[in-house]
């Protein structure tokens, strides 16, 4: 009787054993595994699985290369589903990411990193490896964030919330897939609505993208500008087709189509040119209207077409304002691949050059109906000048002012070309100049 008992109480301890090795064993292979790749020292500090329900629930982990970090994280849950096993492959119900910072950083050569590099590995070894098939069902990552560190643009990515939905890596395992993602870059918001149909012949698509309050001066150096400031905020509602499923085996290209919806406001815009001599301030700028492209194997076609309105602008150099307005409009604007530009009408209202205190020149400008074909004609229906009004002053040396400040703008473009043709002969006949 004692010897029937023992068995299935042997059998009881062992997997009792086993069940509480496993966190450790995962915790092990995970660990041991992001070092032989060679992508740095990954600790974790708790991993819990549940082999009933089959919910690895992985706490507090750190990855770091070289001295830098490159993820940190409080919680990682992973429910895998039992009936893939059968299939040989992992099918995972969901993954769901909580409290974690990336970091995305851009090496010299201008490649991004989101994790660090993986040793590279012999032909034997990628031979001997076969990929991992796996199901995916859906991803959440909530109160994440992701630190930019570019050479010309940096920044902290904040992702409140990302659900992706009916994700896969196998053809049949795939059909109408949405995604839905909340990130704020800063304090502006940014908002990303998709829905897709891949398995169809030719899988429709649309994305709905929202982008509150950006500001601008996060993107100077990516720019060339030595100022740059401002706030924009835009929708955009698109639509498409691709030319066939890109999940399916075929020698055809991938190709697509869209059409979408533009809206663009952007506010209390302040620029620099590159040479530093004109300084340019607009309250407002507006554009709405459409575009169409096709992508193929022949190359990109475009067409646009909207309305764009410009008010309260100025560029000035120093204390004298070059061009100002108080409204620009151009309705009915549209240009293509093909470089045609046209547009109904053009019109200035407060139309100001030159001057300081006073402009040396105030009209109203309308312009109409005109077309450029590049290379070829040009068209237009009429030119309008109304309101004109002028202030010609002359300065103590009997000089028209007005002269004098068209001298002093081309003098001071001037030199920043000759400064900047005397850098790159001193870069050729001495390579080590800066």
């Amino acid at each position: 009787m004692r010897n029937r008992l023992a068995i299935p109480a042997t059998v009881l301890l062992i997997f009792i054993v086993i069940i509480s090795a496993l966190p450790l064993c995962i915790q092990y292979v995970a660990t041991s595994q992001v070092r032989e790749l060679g992508m740095g020292e990954l600790t974790i500090e708790n991993v819990d699985f549940n082999p009933f329900t089959l919910e690895l629930v992985i706490d507090q982990y750190n990855l770091t290369h070289e001295n830098q970090q490159y993820l940190l994280g409080n919680r990682l849950a992973v429910d895998l589903a039992w009936s893939e096993l059968v299939t040989g492959r992992i099918g995972i119900e969901k993954i769901a990411l909580t409290q974690a910072e990336f970091w995305a950083r851009e090496t010299p050569e201008g490649e991004w990193l989101l994790v660090p590099p993986m040793k590279t590995s012999t032909t034997e070894d990628s031979a001997a490896t076969s990929p991992l098939e796996y199901v995916l069902n859906s991803l959440s990552i909530t109160e994440t964030s992701v630190h930019i560190e570019g050479q010309q643009i940096s920044g902290d990515f904040e992702l409140p919330n990302l659900d992706l939905n009916d994700l896969a890596n196998f053809e049949s395992e795939v059909s109408d897939t949405t995604t839905q993602v909340s990130a704020n870059w800063g304090d502006a918001t940014i908002t990303i609505d998709t829905h897709k149909e891949l398995m169809a012949d030719e899988p429709p698509f649309e994305v709905k993208l929202q982008i509150t309050s950006l500001s601008l001066t996060d993107f100077q150096k990516l720019a060339g500008l030595p100022e740059l400031d401002g706030r924009v905020n835009a929708t955009i509602d698109l639509h498409g087709k691709l030319n066939r499923s890109p999940l399916i085996d075929s020698d055809d290209p991938l190709g697509l189509s869209i059409t979408a919806d533009i809206s663009v406001t952007v506010t209390d815009l302040s620029a620099q040119d590159p040479a530093g001599v004109i300084q340019l301030g607009v309250h407002e700028t507006s554009w709405q209207g459409s575009l169409e492209a096709t992508v193929s194997e022949a190359g990109t076609q475009y067409s646009m077409m909207g309305d764009l309105s410009v008010s309260s602008a100025a560029a000035r150099q120093g204390e004298t304002t070059v061009i100002g307005w108080n409204k620009a409009t151009i309705t009915g604007l549209s240009l293509d691949s093909a470089q045609n530009i046209g547009f109904s009408e053009l019109g200035f209202r407060g139309l100001k050059l030159f001057g300081k205190e006073s402009p040396a020149l105030e009209t109203t400008l309308t312009i109409t109906d005109l077309s450029l074909v590049p290379g070829q004609t040009v068209n237009l229906n009429k030119v309008d000048l109304s309101n004109i009004r002028g202030n010609l002053l002359i300065n103590e040396n009997g000089e028209l002012e007005l002269l004098e400040d068209i001298n002093n703008l081309s003098n001071a473009f001037l030199l920043d070309e000759e400064s900047t043709g005397a850098v790159s002969a001193e870069e050729e006949t001495n390579p080590m100049a800066i």
